[in-house]
C-alpha cells in the first residue's frame, strides 16, 4: 500500500513538472516569436528613416509648403516596400541562417546588404542592345558622361550601375545591423525572463 502512494505521489509530482515544462517551452516559443517580428520590423524602419528624413529636412529647408504630406507619402510608401523586403527575402534567409546558428552582426549585415541589392541590381542591369544603338548619358557632377554607346553599356555606365546598387545595399545593411540589434538585445532580456 505504502508503495502504491509513493508511485502515484511520484507520477503526479512528474506529471506536475511535464506540465510546468510544456508551458515553459510553449511561452518561449510565443516569446521567440515576438522576438523575431521586433526585430524584423526594425530591419524595416531603419532603412525607411534613412531614406525618408534626408528628404524631409530638405523639404523643410527649401520652405516647400507641402512638404510634411509628401514627407509622410514617401515613408508610407518606403515602408511598405522595405516590409516587404524584409518579410519576402529576409524571413527565409533569418530562418536559414537561425537553423545553422550562423545569426551574427557580420552575417545580419551582409545579408542585409546582398538582399538589397539583388532587386535593384535585377530591375536596374545595363541592357547590351546594340541593335537599338541607343545612347545613354548621366550627369556626374561636373560633366555628362555617357553610360551607354550604341546600346553597349561603358565603363562609366557600369561605374554609376555599382554605384546606385551599393547605394540600396547599404539601406539593407542598416536594416540588417537593426535586426541582429533588436534579436541580441531581446536574448538578454528573455533570458532574464526565464530566470
Amino acid at each position: 500500500m505504502w508503495r502504491r502512494g509513493w508511485r502515484l505521489w511520484k507520477n503526479r509530482s512528474t506529471a506536475h513538472r511535464s506540465y510546468h515544462t510544456a508551458r515553459f517551452l510553449v511561452h518561449t516559443r510565443l516569446m521567440k516569436k515576438k522576438r523575431c517580428l521586433a526585430a524584423l520590423v526594425a530591419a524595416g524602419i531603419v532603412p525607411t528613416l534613412m531614406f525618408v528624413v534626408p528628404y524631409g529636412v530638405s523639404s523643410l529647408w527649401m520652405n516647400d509648403g507641402h512638404w510634411w504630406a509628401k514627407t509622410t507619402n514617401l515613408a508610407l510608401i518606403t515602408f511598405l516596400v522595405a516590409m516587404g523586403h524584409v518579410f519576402i527575402l529576409g524571413l527565409p534567409v533569418f530562418l536559414l541562417l537561425n537553423l545553422n546558428k550562423w545569426v551574427n552582426w557580420w552575417s545580419s549585415i551582409l545579408s542585409g546588404f546582398v538582399l538589397a541589392c539583388t532587386p535593384v541590381a535585377i530591375l536596374s542591369w545595363p541592357k547590351h542592345q546594340p541593335e537599338l544603338e541607343t545612347n545613354t548619358s548621366q550627369w556626374d557632377g561636373d560633366r555628362l558622361v555617357e553610360t551607354m554607346t550604341d546600346g553597349v553599356p561603358t565603363l562609366d555606365g557600369w561605374l554609376y550601375f555599382v554605384e546606385h546598387v551599393s547605394g540600396f545595399g547599404l539601406y539593407g545593411a542598416a536594416g540588417g545591423l537593426a535586426f541582429w540589434l533588436v534579436w541580441k538585445r531581446s536574448a538578454g532580456s528573455m533570458r532574464k525572463a526565464e530566470q
